[in-house]
């Protein structure tokens, strides 16, 4: 039996500070391929922000993943480990299983939570895209992973856009405000 231990999805503040907390604690730290080291620990930059913020990595990622019909192991994509980070709700209304096959956010046009979770998903995932190049600084790839997240978030066929259509607009400036300023402190 797999010990569920997931959390509510944090806000997109939260999660946003805690990225750029982790990234001044280690700016020059290169890029590493893993969510955890050998021993367990939190290896990568998302590995490290998703471990300040509570979400249960260390039993995330261990064991193996499919994806792309390949079984892998602690170097599975976001979307592989979600439903095994935090809660969310089935079309139904029924708790997403555990090892749930697909990331999905339904409601997001009448409830803002699966909104934000969603942009919370879509932050993570930008980053640890940005951080996949072994010579990457956390620095710059949390900068590009901002900047890649923010041109997604204001392109008018963003999956928020598209999912919410419209609704959420304050959410929708508040996200960019932060991310605006949180891209111009890293440019400095």
């Amino acid at each position: 039996m797999t010990l569920d231990n997931r959390i509510p999805c944090p806000s997109f503040d939260v999660v946003l500070f805690a990225l750029l907390d982790v990234m001044r604690e280690a700016p020059e730290q290169t890029a590493r391929h893993a969510y955890l080291d050998s021993a367990g620990y939190p290896h990568d930059l998302v590995g490290h922000v998703l471990a300040r913020l509570d979400a249960p990595i260390n039993t995330a990622a261990s064991g193996t993943y499919e994806f792309n019909g390949t079984k892998r192991w602690n170097s599975a994509r976001l979307p592989s480990l979600w439903n095994r980070l935090f809660t969310s709700l089935t079309h139904d209304g029924e708790p997403t299983p555990y090892d749930g096959r697909f990331t999905m956010f339904w409601g997001m046009t009448e409830d803002r939570g699966p909104a934000e979770d969603y942009l919370v998903y879509a932050l993570l995932n930008h980053a640890q895209r940005a951080n996949d190049r072994s010579d990457t600084t956390w620095r710059s790839a949390t900068r590009r992973g901002i900047t890649t997240f923010r041109t997604f978030l204001l392109s008018p066929t963003s999956g928020f856009l598209v999912q919410t259509r419209g609704a959420h607009q304050d959410l929708l400036q508040y996200v960019d405000t932060l991310t605006a300023q949180a891209v111009a402190d890293l440019t400095k």
